[in-house]
């Protein structure tokens, strides 16, 4: 009898309430794939002993040291699974200090991590709850040939210290002639509502940033992305091309 594949949260001990991103990253370590349930999933921790943990996988899901290419992230379907931030999560705390920039699927930018797929899955920044000095961004990958597709992006923005603007999904390849990514019928809506930037500097929003040869952007849907000067200070942009050919 073969063995069955072990490539969802729930044969790694996951339950629903739990932080859910140590499980997926155990999922994809072991197996370079993970299906993940319908329903709201919880992403970070915000407990008292967070920094215990290691702060970064356990309030990100990551990839690109073990396994790098070919990895499935797997949903229900866009507005089945959804994977939500915590409220106040704490993150990304490295060399005695917090970073700028959060991210929740954050795979390895020092390496090429090629042919991965993400599907089916509302990512949700939850910015009221999460805006502090961080950006928020939901996606970022080096590498040639990836996709994301049928997902939904909500609630993600620039921090409050306007130190990094907001890219929601950005994927290029590291060598700007690389196979470029397919982003295609995602939908984008509600970005976090920036209404602390000084007079001097507001960090951009942008949805979309792709780069490489052959990137097709197709089908996405952009909702609510409507400039105020009281409440949604930062420029909002659809889709940024950088460096990309054809």
């Amino acid at each position: 009898m073969s063995e069955v594949k072990k490539n969802k949260p729930e044969d790694y001990g996951y339950k629903p309430g739990m932080n859910i991103a140590p499980f997926i990253n155990k999922c994809i370590d072991e197996t370079g794939e993970c299906y993940i349930s319908e329903g709201e999933h919880i992403v970070g921790r915000n407990d008292s002993n967070w920094h215990l943990g290691h702060v970064w996988s356990d309030s990100s899901i990551v990839w690109g040291w073990n396994r790098k290419n070919d990895i499935k992230l797997i949903g229900a379907g866009r507005d089945k699974t959804i994977l939500k931030w915590i409220s106040n999560c704490n993150y990304n705390y490295l060399f005695g200090k917090p970073m700028d920039v959060m991210v929740m699927v954050a795979i390895n930018w020092n390496e090429s991590c090629d042919n991965n797929t993400i599907e089916g899955i509302t990512f949700d920044g939850n910015y009221i709850e999460n805006n502090g000095n961080a950006t928020l961004m939901a996606i970022r990958i080096r590498g040639e040939n990836n996709i994301v597709k049928n997902c939904g992006f909500k609630n993600f923005a620039a921090g409050s210290n306007n130190r990094h603007e907001c890219f929601q999904i950005i994927i290029g390849p590291k060598d700007a002639n690389g196979k470029g990514a397919q982003i295609i019928d995602n939908y984008f809506t509600s970005p976090g509502r920036k209404s602390n930037s000084p007079t001097s500097h507001v960090p951009e929003n942008t949805a979309i940033a792709v780069g490489g040869i052959d990137s097709l952007v197709d089908g996405n849907i952009f909702e609510d992305f409507g400039f105020s000067i009281v409440n949604q200070q930062s420029p909002l942009h659809g889709i940024s091309l950088a460096g990309t050919k054809n």
